[in-house]
């Protein structure tokens, strides 16, 4: 029965009625049994073929899918290759020295400016180094850190006590010959006092304030008191600066230097400039020794010193010894006491350049070679001129008023030398003219030297002067012997 419902449900009334027709022909149930087998191998057939259809559908699907997912594996393994050839690039740099090494300095210099940026707030009272800033430097600490940056510009604001630098050897010189101080130092009229340097028994050279001063480096406008160099084996010594290439000005040194070779009060070798500089003190060596400085190359201009210079040969109140470098000397003076065995000068212990518009007023004593202005006036074919010595001088062998020795060559010219009872008439050698104290005087002594811009003369009062020591100078002089006109500059 229930066979017969579910079939009916399937052919619906027409075919059962056809069904029956067949059917008496042969047995009902055979009949139903058969198309019902019949029917279900239809729906299998069709739920087959939906199987397929939805399998291919599937497979339809999954086919897209695959090739999207094919697609998507493709992009991802480009992606990783990409990544890959950009960690093996990474890897690459890391592992080239010259990348770690380009790095490093990048990193270095970064941290160099860093630190230079602090320091110049933290090291100096103001300023950031440069020539319209300069670095402050009111204490001792911060002029001891110049040496840490020698192509900058410094100004002092404070006098300075180096005191406290004192013990052991004593001061470091600024700047050294593979370092040179190649910046500014103003002084700005400040004192830097108790100056002490003791490389004594040892050989240390270019010894002083500072060093070396390049080409490049300036120093002016400062007073050294009380300073105290000893450097008795050392070559290149001086008050202020060993070995000097740049330029000097505005400058007074007090106190005692002490080397062996190239030794002066305020350089002990000069291949630079040194002007309107004055020093006063006691200055010792053996060779190349003068007030001022030992050995010249360079130019030396209104400048002065009054000190007791002691050594054996090339001694000079001024300088020791004068080479044919530069300009020479001029306007510049010395009142020093000088003693020497050989080439011992008043001004210049052995001279081998210009000398112009300069004197001596110092005491000079030697063996050999002794000068009231010059010891010797070498080879040189270079002129002294429009300059007088007003020294006393002994010695024993090629002594003069003027100069002790001249070469040939050398030339004198317009220039005097005093022809007082201390010196004696065995001090006549022929070197310059001698004068008495009287003629040395008088104002028409001088008529073919400048007394319009570089000299004074007192007629019958002073020896000449050089205006630039001071243009207001004040003079004693009896007013009862002193007539109209007699005064004149």
């Amino acid at each position: 029965m229930s066979k017969l419902r579910y079939f009916m449900k399937k052919i619906g009334v027409v075919s059962l009625v056809l069904l029956l027709i067949y059917s008496s022909v042969l047995p009902i149930e055979t009949v139903i049994a058969e198309e019902v087998s019949n029917l279900m191998i239809n729906e299998e057939e069709d739920g087959l073929l939906d199987v397929e259809e939805n399998v291919n559908e599937e497979e339809d699907t999954s086919d897209l899918d695959k090739e999207e997912a094919s697609e998507e594996a493709e992009e991802k393994d480009q992606e990783k290759d990409q990544e890959k050839d950009q960690g093996e690039d990474i890897k690459d740099k890391q592992d080239d020295p010259s990348s770690q090494t380009s790095k490093i300095e990048e990193a270095e210099e970064e941290s160099v400016m860093e630190l230079a940026s602090i320091s110049s707030t933290t090291m100096y009272s103001g300023g950031d180094g440069s020539a319209g800033n300069p670095y402050i430097i009111e204490t001792a600490e911060q002029l001891n850190e110049v040496r840490n940056n020698l192509t900058a510009h410094y100004l002092l604001a404070n006098d300075i006590d180096l005191v406290a630098y004192s013990s052991g050897q004593g001061w470091v010189p600024i700047g050294v010959s593979s370092n040179q101080f190649n910046g500014t130092f103003d002084g700005n009229g400040h004192v830097i006092k108790n100056l002490t340097i003791d490389r004594s028994n040892t050989r240390q050279d270019e010894q002083g304030l500072f060093g070396v001063l390049g080409r490049g480096g300036v120093i002016k406008n400062v007073s050294l008191e009380d300073i105290e160099i000893n450097s008795n084996q050392g070559f290149s010594i001086g008050g202020l600066v060993g070995l000097n290439y740049g330029e000097i000005s505005g400058v007074s040194i007090n106190g005692t230097v002490e080397g062996r070779y190239y030794v002066g009060g305020v350089v002990g070798r000069n291949h630079g400039d040194v002007n309107q500089t004055y020093v006063e003190g006691l200055i010792f060596g053996f060779s190349r020794v003068g007030g001022l400085i030992g050995e010249n190359y360079g130019d030396v201009f209104q400048s002065s010193a009054e000190a007791y210079v002691n050594g054996d040969d090339y001694i000079g109140g001024l300088v020791g010894l004068n080479l044919s470098n530069g300009n020479g000397i001029s306007q510049s003076f010395a009142k020093s006491t000088v003693k020497g065995n050989q080439d011992v000068g008043g001004l210049v212990g052995q001279n081998q350049n210009t000398i112009v518009q300069s004197y001596a007023e110092s005491t000079v004593e030697g063996y050999r070679n002794i000068g009231g202005l010059i010891g010797n006036q070498s080879w040189s074919n270079k002129k002294v001129s429009e300059s007088y010595s007003n020294s006393i001088v002994t010695g024993n062998e090629s002594i003069g008023g003027l100069v002790g020795l001249k070469h040939d060559v050398a030339t004198i010219e317009a220039s005097y030398w005093n022809r007082s009872v201390e010196n004696g008439g065995s001090l006549d050698n022929g070197f310059g003219t001698s004068l008495t104290e009287e003629e040395l005087k008088q104002f028409s002594t001088y008529d073919d030297w400048d007394t319009t811009k570089t000299w004074y003369v007192y007629h019958d009062q002073t020896f000449p002067f050089l205006q630039w020591e001071n243009p207001l100078e004040e003079v004693d002089i009896d007013l009862s012997e002193l007539k109209v006109g007699d005064m004149l500059s």
